[in-house]
């Protein structure tokens, strides 16, 4: 048995060398980055750079971009966007009204229609290339922008829910827009292009459902919350719902990401009050995973 759980261990687990660096990295940087009145992420994503295989070479790229570490790294970046949607304040966006989303529609559409032009003076080679790098640089890193709202404490702040939300519009759009096409590139008008479609169909439904036993049982709804239940079932519901969607997005052929984040973005709809649950699930994904991505990418960045 022990020489069974020692070669899985070989073969899944990194060297010492990654547990060591990016443990101390995690806890050691985001006091460093208050310190220089920097985003952590943005120190994580450096030194990840620095102590990778373009710079030191301390950490090889394969030891973060398969195994445990990769594990690990992904879910960070999917509770990462799960809690993109979950911090989304609908009751404040809709006293808001639809000026600030209408308002996000149309610099996108500008964003989309400059790169457009722009693309349009450089000798590419298809119409096919030209179309995806105007989806590409429409795109807004998401991932990116919650993190720093977050480090400037703006995230629950008008400008900042505006922020984020027109983020998340354009990443949508553009992810959703980029899928289509790829999808069209490769099949044609085939039934594959009723993925998109589909799985909107299954994200109204979700929302009704969740809504409508919300209302019947609002004990057990109530319990989610519950900052002393020993079960810490809202932990595991949000964790449940997480994986569901990414699990539904892949099965259709749809970005896990944009998965992770519409569970976010339905579970803060319909719980319009969390209570302490996002701080609980945000203080395990800041903590511990969302650094080990972000390091990740620093290290698996080609120069």
């Amino acid at each position: 048995m022990s020489i069974v759980i020692a070669v899985v261990t070989e073969s899944v687990l990194p060297n010492a060398t990654t547990f060591i660096v990016i443990g101390f990295a995690a806890f050691l940087l985001p006091l460093l980055a208050r310190r220089i009145g920097l985003p952590a992420v943005v120190l994580e994503i450096l030194f990840g750079l620095l102590i990778g295989p373009q710079v030191l070479g301390l950490i090889a790229a394969e030891s973060t971009s398969e195994g445990f570490v990769l594990v690990l790294a992904e879910l960070g970046l999917f509770l990462l966007m799960f809690l993109a949607g979950f911090e989304i304040n609908f009751t404040s966006l809709e006293r808001e009204g639809r000026g600030p989303i209408v308002a996000g529609i149309v610099a996108y559409v500008i964003v989309v229609a400059l790169a457009w032009v722009g693309f349009g003076f450089l000798d590419l080679a298809t119409f096919n290339a030209r179309v995806f790098l105007t989806l590409l640089v429409s795109a807004a890193s998401v991932g990116i922008i919650v993190p720093a709202l977050r480090a400037t404490n703006r995230s629950g702040s008008r400008q900042g829910q505006i922020t984020m939300v027109l983020g998340i519009l354009a990443e949508f759009i553009a992810a959703t827009g980029i899928i289509v096409f790829a999808v069209w590139v490769k099949n044609g008008w085939g039934i594959e292009m009723l993925a998109v479609p589909l799985f909107a169909v299954i994200l109204l439904v979700s929302l009704w459902l969740m809504r409508r036993l919300a209302w019947w049982y609002p004990e057990k709804a109530e319990r989610l919350f519950a900052s002393n239940d020993p079960d810490e079932l809202g932990i595991r519901f949000s964790f449940a719902l997480l994986f569901v969607f990414i699990g539904l997005s892949l099965a259709l052929g749809m970005d896990p990401i944009l998965g992770a984040f519409m569970a976010g973005a339905i579970f803060a709809f319909v719980f319009r009050d969390s209570g302490d649950l996002e701080e609980r699930l945000s203080g395990f994904a800041y903590g511990f995973l969302i650094p080990i991505f972000f390091i990740s990418v620093g290290v698996r960045f080609p120069l």
